[in-house]
């Protein structure tokens, strides 16, 4: 694509080098708010509820999922600040066609894999007596 949009040395090294940082970034922002959701689950799971540590937990959850956010427009941002206005209406142009491509079944072979719109549907759940017919334990 970089050839296609005539993009310098300079630009396509920054690009590169601006989203592996934010990869890199994005892997530890991960397994920090898994953390934290073990914390908040842990919390949870107390005999008693503190409920001043799990708003706080909560509170750091949410920090970390904006962050997050931040963090994966970032690559946007610096593509509009490292393109001119002709290599952005370019790759506008190459990206419209690429989905165009394959919302038409157009896809390349062996691209795609594993997406959502390849799965094979979940066999459906065993269905066991409805709530109400399970006889209360007295």
């Amino acid at each position: 694509m970089a050839t296609k949009l005539g993009l310098s040395a300079d630009q396509v090294k920054t690009l590169r080098d601006a989203v592996w940082e934010v990869k890199r970034k994005e892997v530890d922002l991960r397994a920090e708010l898994e953390k934290a959701g073990m914390d908040q689950a842990r919390i949870l799971m107390g005999e008693s509820v503190d409920e001043e540590a799990l708003m706080k937990a909560i509170e750091r959850t949410g920090g970390l999922r904006t962050e997050l956010a931040k963090l994966r427009v970032a690559p946007l941002v610096l593509l509009k600040k490292t393109l001119t206005a002709e290599q952005l209406a370019q790759a506008r142009k190459l990206v419209r066609a690429h989905m165009q491509k394959r919302r038409q079944g157009g896809e390349e072979p062996g691209k795609g894999k594993g997406k959502w719109h390849d799965r094979k549907p979940r066999p459906p759940a065993e269905e066991g007596p409805a709530p109400e017919a399970v006889p209360a334990e007295e």
